[in-house]
C-alpha cells in the first residue's frame, strides 16, 4: 500500500491520495468485518458502533476482547489516515483516538476529523500519559473524555457508558467516571500548530532519553557496578488480570519475534523499524499488564530516534532477559 502525507495538501487532495493508496477500501472492509463479527447483520447499527483509532493491533485485540458480548461493536483502524479515508458521512457517534500515533498524531487526527466529517461525533482521547498532563489540552480541543492506558474492561465500559449517557442501570458508572471534563459550553480556539524547531525537539528528546534511561536503571537495574544487565537474572513473577489470559500468550510470542527484528534492525541500522517497534512496545505493555515492556519501549524508541547504538544494545539484552525470565500469575482482582 502506498503511503499518503498530510503535508500542505487540501483536504480534498489528501482524501483523494488516501483513496488511491487503498486506505478507503481497507477502512470500509474493517467496518464490514465488524458487522459480520457481530453475528447478525440486521442487529449491527452504527448507533452502538465505536471507532477506535490506534496504531497497535495489540490494542485492537484488547478492545475487542473487552467489548465481546457488550452492547458496543468496536471498529478498529490503525491510523488517522485510515479514519480520514472513511466517507465523510460515516455515522459514528463515538470515537476513541490514541494520542501517540505516527505519522499523524492523535491531536492532528482529531482536528482533521472534526473538519471533514459531516456529522457530530463524541471523541475520547487515549494515552499512557496522565490525566493531569492532558486535561488542559483536552479542554483546548473541546474534548471531554479521556481513557488512560492501561485500561481495564471495566474502565472502558464505564467510559462508553458515560459517553453514551446511559441512565438508570449505569447511572452510577456514568456519574463516577473519573476522566471527564465538565461540559464545554463555549467553543474554544483552534488547536495551535506546534512551531517548535527541530533543534529544540532534538534537545528535548535527548534530555528525555537521559531521564528515561536513569529512571529505567533505578527501577530495574540496581547498582550499575554490580550488575551489567538492566533486568535481574532471577525469575520475574508478574501478576496480570485474568481477563487478559486469552491474549497474553500470543502477545508474548509476538514480542519474541520483535526482539529478533530489533537485533536485525540494529545490524542494518534500520532506525525507522526500531522506532516503530519501540513505539508499539511503549503503547501496549502496560495495557497487557507488563509495564516493564512499556518502559523498555520508551527507551528503545527514544534511543532509536537519536541512533544511540550502545543504549539500544543494552536495552535489547534487557528485553531478551525479560522474555526469558518472566513468569505470569493470573489474578481475579487487580
Amino acid at each position: 500500500m502506498k503511503t499518503a502525507s498530510f503535508g500542505q495538501q487540501s483536504s480534498g487532495e489528501y482524501l483523494q491520495n488516501l483513496k488511491e493508496a487503498g486506505a478507503l477500501v481497507l477502512a470500509q472492509d474493517k467496518i464490514k468485518t465488524a458487522s459480520i463479527d457481530k453475528g447478525n447483520q440486521e442487529h449491527h447499527s452504527f448507533q452502538n458502533s465505536v471507532l477506535f483509532i490506534d496504531d497497535s493491533i495489540s490494542i485492537h485485540e484488547v478492545v475487542k476482547l473487552f467489548l465481546r458480548g457488550s452492547a458496543y461493536t468496536p471498529v478498529c483502524l490503525r491510523s488517522g489516515e485510515e479514519a480520514l479515508a472513511l466517507p465523510v458521512n460515516t455515522p459514528f457517534q463515538v470515537a476513541f483516538i490514541d494520542l501517540e500515533m505516527l505519522p499523524l498524531d492523535g491531536w492532528q487526527t482529531l482536528d482533521a476529523l472534526k473538519k471533514s466529517w459531516a456529522h457530530p461525533c463524541l471523541f475520547a482521547m487515549m494515552s499512557g500519559n496522565t490525566w493531569d498532563n492532558v486535561k488542559d489540552r483536552l479542554k483546548e480541543a473541546s474534548v471531554r473524555y479521556f481513557l488512560p492506558k492501561p485500561f481495564s474492561a471495566r474502565l472502558l465500559l464505564e467510559c462508553l457508558n458515560a459517553m453514551y449517557g446511559q441512565s438508570e442501570e449505569s447511572k452510577t458508572q456514568t456519574e463516577n467516571y473519573p476522566y471527564v471534563l465538565p461540559e464545554i459550553i463555549s467553543p474554544t480556539q483552534p488547536l495551535q500548530t506546534d512551531t517548535t524547531s527541530p533543534k529544540e525537539i532534538n534537545k528535548a528528546i535527548q534530555i528525555d532519553l537521559l531521564q528515561t534511561t536513569q529512571s529505567f536503571h533505578s527501577n530495574f537495574r540496581g547498582d550499575e557496578e554490580q550488575n551489567q544487565d538492566i533486568m535481574p537474572g532471577e525469575a520475574l513473577v508478574i501478576s496480570v488480570p485474568i481477563e487478559l489470559k486469552e491474549l497474553l500468550p500470543e502477545y508474548l510470542t509476538k514480542k519474541q519475534g520483535e526482539w529478533i527484528q530489533l537485533e536485525e534492525g540494529l545490524a542494518r541500522e534500520d532506525w525507522q523499524l526500531i522506532t516503530r517497534i519501540g513505539h508499539n512496545m511503549k503503547g501496549t505493555g502496560k495495557t497487557y499488564g507488563l509495564p516493564q515492556i512499556s518502559v523498555l519501549g520508551q527507551l528503545i524508541e527514544q534511543a532509536a530516534l537519536n541512533q544511540k547504538v550502545s543504549t539500544l544494545s543494552q536495552a535489547f539484552k534487557s528485553f531478551r532477559r525479560f522474555l526469558d525470565t518472566i513468569q505470569i500469575e493470573y489474578t481475579q482482582d487487580m
